[in-house]
Formats: structure tokens, C-alpha cells, sequence
């Protein structure tokens, strides 16, 4: 089992080993494997103090062990093991009754007696340890305290770049970590940002939380600052790119090349998602900025959208103001549309 492996395919097992061992050479073995090998799996048999008194008896003369009570023994696996590391996911069952319950009639009455005596006074049992790869270190910002929501990861290597990344719905949730984990690995520091806790809908967003956190980062030791957004946050890259100039790196996945009306999620009149009345995605200096009611709310919008495809409007993206490297990830639809200008709408 080396790095390469995939996490799929990590599992270690090792039974009857581990008894031999000293609980602080255990426990230091534990933590190097979950920093080698994150996403593996360690499985392992184990059993409480009393059980390895009995076990070690017949050799503890030979090998002049005098201290029982320091080699590997386990009561509470989940509360003893886990406590080695934030990172560790401890379960357990137990050895003989924890797979099955011996209630065959092949078994034995006495035999299932001394299962119970086992996996009960003797704590015997099977330990799984996953291993979840080291906890992410960052601070985490608030609208009240800084002027943003957020939180800020830096590259264990250190960097002096650094980008805003809006992936995800709250800054620290399982699709921005991932996000953070992939930029932090090729040595950018991150910024993610949201809205705000569970805040899932874009309305009215104040552009000056983008201006803020990148002063922030500046006044942090980041001198070159990207920005990257997916769907609506896509479209707030492209737009917080084209205001601020220290941006030099935009990254929009599946972004609208105007802004929208602003709306809201949650559960309104049976609906998840609906429209601001006089709300744009985003604002600046408390104002709106110029946007594109839902097509719904005017028949004849989908008509003009057809017919001046082409032409300015207050509503575009003035993309000739983003500075530096730019890219844009697409829909095939939306790529015939930029190249022949014609719309299948």
C-alpha cells in the first residue's frame, strides 16, 4: 500500500499484532498512517486490559515485561483511539458476537457462554479506524466582524497568491473543502465566501464584501488574487473582475454574460426558488446594479433577448474591464451561441 493507491482500495488488516506493541507505539503508528494514507482503512482486533494480562501471561517472563498496563489495551475504542486525532473515524464490534449471533443449532451452549464472557468482560473486539487526512487549519470571518463571510485557508507551504473561490453554499462545506484542498495543494492560499450561513439565495449581494476580502488578502501577504465561481457565483466573478482591477485571474463555470434579477430559495407559496421584485444579483454603493427581469414576467422578453442578441444592454457585463487571465467553462450550447451568435432559445 503506497500514496499512489487509490483511497478505494486502501484497507490494511492486522490481526494479533498489535497486543506486542506499547499503546504509545500504537498510537504513534495510528497517526502516521492517517497522515500517509488518507482515505485508508485500518482494521484491527483488540481487547481491554484484563484480556491482555491473560494473552501476554505465557511469555511475560521471557521477554521481562514487568508494566502490562503500558502495552496496547482498549476499553472504549471510539473514546480512547478517537482522541488521538481529529481526523480519526473510529467504530467497533464485538469479536465473536458482533457478526453473528451463535444462535445456530451447531453452536454450542457453552461455546456461545464464552463469547459473551469475551466479547463482555474482556472487551474483545474488531477496531476500524478510517482515516480522514489531516484537518484544514483556517480562520473564518463573519459580515459583522470584517465586512464578509468567509473563511480563509492558507498552503501549509506558504504563498503569496491567493483565490476567492465560491463554490459551495457555505464557505466551509464539503464542496468549497474540496475546492480548498485542490488549490491548496498546487500553493494558493483560498478565500472561500458565501453569501451568508445558509443563505442559499443571490439578491441584492454587496460587491463591496469582494472589495474587502481582497484588501484583506492583500494586507495578507497576497499579491496576485483570482477569483472563481460556478452558475450565479460565476456570473459575481466575471462581475467583481470588471470592477475591481487586482483581480488577474478569473475563473467562470457555466456563468450568464449579464446579471439577473435578484431571488431567494426556500419554501414559499410551494416554491424553492422565486424572484426579488426590484432586487439585481448584486449591488454596489447601495445601489442595484442594472439587471434582466426573469423572462417569465415579460411575454415578450424571450422575443428581445432573440432579436438584440448582439447589442449592449445595462444589463452586460462589461467583460472588456477584466484584467489578466480569464476562463470560461461552458455549456456546448452556450459555446455555439458565442461563436455563430445565433440561440437555439
Amino acid at each position: 500500500m503506497t500514496e499512489s493507491t487509490p483511497p478505494a482500495a486502501r484497507c490494511s488488516l492486522r490481526p494479533g499484532v498489535f497486543y506486542y506493541f506499547l499503546k504509545e507505539q500504537v498510537k504513534t503508528l495510528v497517526r502516521a498512517m492517517a497522515d500517509a494514507f488518507p482515505g485508508a482503512v485500518l482494521v484491527f482486533d483488540a481487547a481491554n486490559e484484563k484480556a491482555v494480562k491473560l494473552m501476554l501471561k505465557t511469555w511475560l517472563k521471557d521477554a521481562e515485561i514487568k508494566d502490562v498496563g503500558a502495552y496496547f489495551a482498549v476499553s472504549d475504542a471510539k473514546s480512547e483511539i478517537g482522541a488521538w486525532g481529529s481526523s480519526l473515524r473510529v467504530s467497533s464490534r464485538g469479536y465473536m458476537l458482533g457478526y453473528n449471533d451463535l444462535k445456530g443449532p451447531s453452536v454450542s451452549g457453552f461455546f456461545r457462554f464464552l463469547a459473551r464472557v469475551g466479547d463482555g468482560m474482556m472487551r474483545m473486539q474488531i477496531i476500524k479506524i478510517g482515516f480522514g487526512g489531516k484537518a484544514m487549519k483556517h480562520l473564518h470571518f463573519d459580515v459583522g466582524t470584517v465586512g464578509f463571510y468567509g473563511a480563509y485557508w492558507a498552503c501549509a507551504g506558504g504563498s503569496d497568491c491567493a483565490v476567492i473561490a465560491m463554490i459551495g453554499d457555505d464557505p466551509e462545506d464539503r464542496l468549497a473543502r474540496s475546492a480548498v484542498k485542490w488549490l491548496c495543494g498546487r500553493g494558493v492560499n483560498v478565500l472561500t465566501m458565501s453569501p451568508a450561513k445558509k443563505d442559499y439565495g443571490h439578491h441584492n449581494y454587496p460587491l463591496e464584501r469582494v472589495e474587502t476580502a481582497i484588501s484583506w488578502l492583500k494586507a495578507n501577504g497576497n499579491h496576485k488574487i483570482g477569483i472563481a465561481g460556478a452558475s450565479t457565483t460565476g456570473t459575481l466573478a466575471l462581475t467583481a473582475a470588471a470592477m475591481f482591477p487586482d483581480v488577474t485571474l478569473t475563473i467562470a463555470m457555466t456563468p450568464s454574460d449579464f446579471v439577473w434579477q435578484g431571488f431567494m430559495q426556500g419554501k414559499r407559496d410551494g416554491c424553492k426558488e422565486w424572484p426579488v421584485e426590484g432586487e439585481s444579483l448584486f449591488s454596489y454603493r447601495g445601489k442595484p446594479l442594472p439587471y434582466m427581469p426573469f423572462c417569465y414576467q415579460h411575454p415578450k422578453l424571450r422575443r428581445r433577448l432573440i432579436e438584440n442578441r448582439g447589442k449592449s444592454d445595462p444589463a452586460d457585463l462589461p467583460q472588456t474591464e477584466i484584467r489578466g487571465l480569464q476562463q470560461a467553462i461552458l455549456e456546448e450550447t452556450d459555446v455555439q451561441v458565442i461563436r455563430t451568435g445565433k440561440s437555439g432559445l
